[in-house]
């Protein structure tokens, strides 16, 4: 599942990235229909347009949001905000502290331990 996920958003990444790729490839594919139905100079057979207004159209509008969402993630990066919370000490409080009481246990021997005292190697 993991795999496929990340598969999946590597593929539309690219697909953002290459957008231009994306619609110049789709216009290849279907060069005939676009020149034929889609072509803004179609009653104007001699200049040989054969849909490639279309794709410019479709090319400057794809740069225009591209440079839109840039402005726009810009803006948002640089965005300060200028909030601040001030609280003002509330020296009223109704809250207690309850005091809970502490055991000491005293030891009647001391602890027996085998750790001696490191002296390093004299030369």
């Amino acid at each position: 599942m993991k795999r496929l996920l990340s598969i999946v958003l590597t593929i539309v990444i690219l697909l953002q990235t290459l957008s231009s790729l994306v619609i110049v490839s789709g216009y290849e594919a279907n060069k005939s229909f676009i020149s034929t139905y889609l072509c803004e100079n179609k009653n104007k057979p001699q200049l040989h347009c054969n849909g490639q207004c279309y794709l410019m159209k479709q090319l400057k509008k794809e740069a225009s949001e591209q440079e839109q969402k840039a402005n726009n993630s810009l803006r948002e990066k640089f965005e300060i905000n200028l909030f601040a919370q001030s609280e003002t000490p509330n020296f009223i409080d109704n809250t207690y502290i309850k005091l809970t009481q502490e055991y000491f246990f005293l030891q009647k021997e001391p602890i027996k331990s085998s750790i001696t005292i490191y002296h390093p190697p004299q030369v």
